[in-house]
């Protein structure tokens, strides 16, 4: 069993969700969406990720053979262990090869994790490379060079959502005070995608954004 960490959140629900999971390709982009989700206040959303089969399927001279169960192929780990909330959130990028180089490409391709605006965790994975590797054929082929030709990962993911989220602690630092509210009046009217003081994230400081800091003045919880 593989047990990679990725980090997430989705719809509002409770504190804790177990979601089936499998991607598969033949090269082309692959997304997947969390169906259903947990609650979307929280400070910081961790999702732990069990690989519990990985599969191909390789051509040998015109010749599919497979599914193969590939799953010892996998490295314990390729993703970082990160937290990031609250909603949204964006958690980057991680590119996974095997084997490394300059060994010639068996496997390659990034996954990139999302948190959207309406709390749903989105995985996508993409620039995928299916290249070579060698495998026993058994008889008569023996051991060759086989072409991987579609690859599928299957297992479930784990979500829990932790704390709450502090909406009027625009500078981060886990209170709610004066330099927060500085932050809405310096950063008045229409202030676009990327405004600290748009405490509702509406695009706009304005009197809602000074009503937030004032409600949450203290220690966040």
């Amino acid at each position: 069993m593989l047990e990679l960490l990725l980090i997430g959140c989705a719809l509002a629900g409770g504190d804790s969700e177990v979601w089936p999971w499998s991607m598969e390709t033949s090269g082309e982009d692959v997304y997947w969406e969390s169906p259903n989700g947990i609650r979307t206040d929280a400070q910081t959303y961790y999702v732990e990720q069990i690989v519990e089969t990985a599969l191909v399927t390789v051509e040998y001279f015109g010749i599919e053979f497979g599914p193969i169960d590939a799953s010892d192929q996998i490295p314990d780990e390729f993703y970082n262990d990160t937290a990031e909330g609250p909603c949204p959130a964006a958690f980057g990028t991680e590119w996974y090869i095997t084997p490394e180089p300059p060994e010639p490409v068996t496997i390659s391709f990034d996954t990139t994790t999302d948190l959207y605006e309406d709390g749903v965790c989105g995985l996508l994975m993409h620039n995928i490379t299916l290249g070579t590797a060698s495998y026993d054929l058994g008889w008569p082929f023996g051991t060759v060079t086989v072409t991987l030709t579609h690859l599928e990962y299957q297992g479930f993911i784990n979500m829990n959502a932790i704390g709450l989220a502090c909406l009027g602690d625009l500078d981060g630092n886990g209170d709610v005070g004066t330099t927060d509210l500085l932050a809405v009046l310096a950063d008045w009217g229409e202030c676009g995608d990327i405004c600290t003081g748009d405490a509702n994230g509406d695009g706009v400081a304005n009197v809602e954004d000074v009503l937030i800091v004032i409600g949450a003045f203290g220690a966040c919880g």
